[in-house]
């Protein structure tokens, strides 16, 4: 199993800057490794992000290349809708490499409630 290592959640920005409830935009980058080396994931067929919400629900979300894919980093850019609860949440890569499916580890990120609008 490869470790999955979240490097930012805002391209350019603090890595602990929090997520909110229906935050949208936000660049989701991460490191796929194996040993603690980047694994080249540059000939993936498929790179998905699986996402595992608070009430147990899954969505899985296409990720890209962040740049060729031989530094083993994706990237996801967050819709409405993406982070549709507030709570903990897991994230695990999941990529094809030939004809063999491979599962990251799962990380654990919060996602914190807005207060209501007045």
């Amino acid at each position: 199993m490869y470790e999955l290592i979240i490097d930012t959640k805002v391209e350019g920005a603090d890595p602990s800057q929090p997520i909110h409830k229906a935050d949208a935009g936000f660049t989701l980058i991460t490191t796929i490794k194996s040993d603690g080396t980047a694994v080249d994931i540059s000939t993936a067929s498929s790179k998905v992000y699986r996402f595992e919400k608070p009430d147990g629900t899954t969505a899985d979300v296409d990720a890209d290349f962040n740049t060729d894919g031989s530094d083993g980093k994706l990237k996801y850019v967050s819709l409405i809708g993406t982070y549709d609860q507030n709570g903990d949440w897991y994230i695990q890569g999941v990529i094809t490499l030939a004809t063999k499916v491979q599962y990251t580890e799962k990380k654990e990120f919060t996602v914190f409630r807005n207060l209501a609008a007045p």
